[in-house]
């Protein structure tokens, strides 16, 4: 067999293979004759009419920066947010934004920024290709429609390696095959390299055209590209039989990418390394593969859902999906706690739904909404929990919880629903725990309503009495959470007293976790300052980090909140600071 080590070569057999992807609509029609390459023989160039000039100039390159969809009133940040950014640095932040931040009041930042439509930040136009960075993060965020919405703005983002690699990942990712299928089609002319071979591939695969797959596999086989992992994948979708376990040949430290990933779950084979995959498009994509393993389908679940790839409604339906043991409610009790994370949570979840006894259910649910605020579990997961109840009189367990949760995602209405509910325990703890809810619930707003639309949010009045409320239940602890309850109020405008502060530790070390580089903690309020949206969107978000607003200390929320609600966006920063809030009440 012929050895294709010169890439050119196989590249024109990938391209002819593409053709038959394609189908016969683009063939060239034959006339019969030969195709003529140069003049014919005697044949002269016309001269040019006396005293013609022409002046040839060349018109600068389009720049993909400034292609978005959103503008203000769709939740962009206006035709100005790179207003005196330098592309080098927007690139920079771009690629180190925390895709799998814990927190979907950072992933709505993300997605709106991302999408926004405004000129482009100074430097040369697509060097490097703000657009390929913005569409790789659309994608890790898993958010395959909106990409697509990217490409009927115009026509750049096909132009872009970069971008039309992030779109085909993105659509396979969702199991959009077809549409990704049709994308690659007339991508092959304009883009070269292993990672097209292989899409091309994939599409021969997985739209039955085996013959073709095959040989380009063959192909593929013969070059320095060649993948047996991948390969096995491809045969096995081929044959429509799982293939055998990858773990034997799953290198250490590899981890898998997007289409990789989209391959493991049309050929039937589970994921390996999963827990090194950290960006929500991925992790979603794990989590629907019936071929992995239940305690990693609901885990992948429960990240993604953390990070807004998956809903609550359909992490719920995921814990459904988990066998259960063969125990009864009651035994849950005992199970749980030799338990722990998402199948805890997947065994009382059902089992609570399963039980007849509605006071058992929602002890079942206590347990399970208990054990994830022990964790630490990320909010998502909590409502993911409370998703299928309602605020019944059985529920009163539950209601000072949900009404923490719904206060901290901004949903008004439920949260009040749920706080009267609670208010209808009249014992000393759940006095205490609806006092823990007037933060919360001042930063959703319940203030701002009519006094007979409020509810019962005055258990606490003021901060003083919240913080005694706080330090009852999570005595010295609790000082973290007043430091980064105040921080936020501080930011935000909220009337503050200063004796208050005389309560907070001095050397408790959160206080100075995660701080961010130099460069951002000092540009963060200047750019602020001088109306620089864009980037203090990027630099805020880049400062928090992969942990979320849970893990940074007080000191960076302040600052963070300061620069946003300088920049305008009030609405934000006070989500951000809900989910701060939430996470610390432990």
């Amino acid at each position: 067999m012929t050895v294709f080590r010169d890439r050119s070569r196989l590249w024109a057999l990938t391209l002819v293979l593409g053709s038959l992807l394609a189908g016969p609509a683009n063939a060239q029609q034959s006339t019969g004759e030969p195709l003529r390459l140069l003049p014919p023989v005697g044949s002269q160039t016309p001269p040019e009419p006396p005293g013609s000039t022409v002046t040839v100039d060349t018109l600068p390159p389009l720049d993909g920066a400034a292609m978005g969809v959103l503008g203000p009133t769709q939740g962009g940040f206006g035709s100005t947010a790179w207003r005196a950014a330098r592309r080098n640095e927007v690139a920079a932040l771009l690629d180190g934004l925390p895709v799998g931040a814990p927190s979907t009041a950072m992933s709505d930042l993300m997605r709106r920024l991302l999408l926004t439509a405004a000129a482009p930040p100074e430097g040369p136009p697509n060097d490097p290709s703000i657009l390929g960075l913005r569409a790789a993060r659309l994608r890790d965020l898993g958010l395959a429609e909106d990409l697509l919405a990217l490409v009927r703005a115009g026509p750049l983002l096909r132009e872009d390696e970069a971008a039309s690699r992030a779109l085909i990942e993105s659509l396979v990712l969702a199991g959009r095959d077809d549409e990704a299928c049709t994308e690659i089609a007339p991508l092959l002319s304009r883009h070269q390299g292993v990672f097209w071979q292989r899409a091309l591939i994939f599409c021969q695969a997985v739209g039955g055209n085996d013959a073709t797959a095959g040989l380009g596999l063959d192909l593929l086989g013969e070059t320095d590209a060649a993948d047996p992992v991948f390969e096995s994948l491809v045969e096995a979708v081929i044959a429509g039989a799982a293939p055998d376990p990858l773990d034997g040949r799953w290198a250490r430290g590899r981890v898998a990418d997007a289409l990789m990933v989209a391959l493991m779950e049309r050929a039937g084979s589970a994921v390996p390394a999963v827990s090194q995959i950290r960006d929500p498009g991925r992790l979603a994509a794990v989590a629907e593969n019936d071929a992995n393993p239940s305690a990693v389908r609901v885990d992948a679940g429960e990240r993604a859902t953390a990070g807004g790839a998956i809903t609550a409604g359909r992490l719920a339906a995921l814990y459904g999906q988990v066998p259960l043991d063969p125990v009864r409610p009651g035994d849950l009790f005992d199970l749980a706690l030799e338990m722990e994370g998402p199948l805890a949570r997947a065994h009382l979840m059902q089992a609570a739904r399963r039980t007849g006894d509605a006071t058992m259910r929602f002890n079942l649910y206590e347990l399970a909404l208990g054990l994830s605020r022990a964790e630490g579990a990320p909010l998502g997961v909590v409502l993911a929990l409370l998703d299928p109840l309602t605020p019944v009189p059985e529920a009163l367990p539950v209601a000072a919880e949900a009404a923490r949760a719904y206060y901290a995602t901004g949903d008004l209405d439920r949260a009040l629903a749920w706080h009267e509910l609670a208010a209808g325990g009249d014992t000393a703890g759940t006095r205490v725990e609806l006092s823990r809810l007037w933060p919360l619930a001042v930063l959703a707003g319940a203030l701002d309503r009519e006094p007979g639309r409020r509810g019962p949010v005055a258990h606490a009045r003021n901060l003083a009495e919240w913080m005694d409320a706080e330090f009852a239940v999570s005595g010295e602890a609790g000082t973290y959470s007043a430091a980064m309850t105040l921080a936020a109020f501080s930011a935000l405008g909220q009337p503050l007293e200063q004796a208050v502060w005389q309560r907070v530790r001095i050397d408790d070390a959160r206080d100075t976790a995660s701080l961010p580089s130099a460069g951002i903690w000092w540009r963060l309020p200047a750019a602020a300052q001088d109306g620089e949206i864009g980037m203090v969107v990027l630099m805020s978000l880049v400062a928090i980090g992969e942990g979320g607003p849970a893990q940074v200390s007080p000191a960076l929320l302040e600052r963070v909140l300061s620069a946003m609600v300088a920049s305008g966006l009030p609405a934000d920063a006070r989500r951000l600071a809900r989910e701060a809030i939430w996470a610390t009440q432990l």
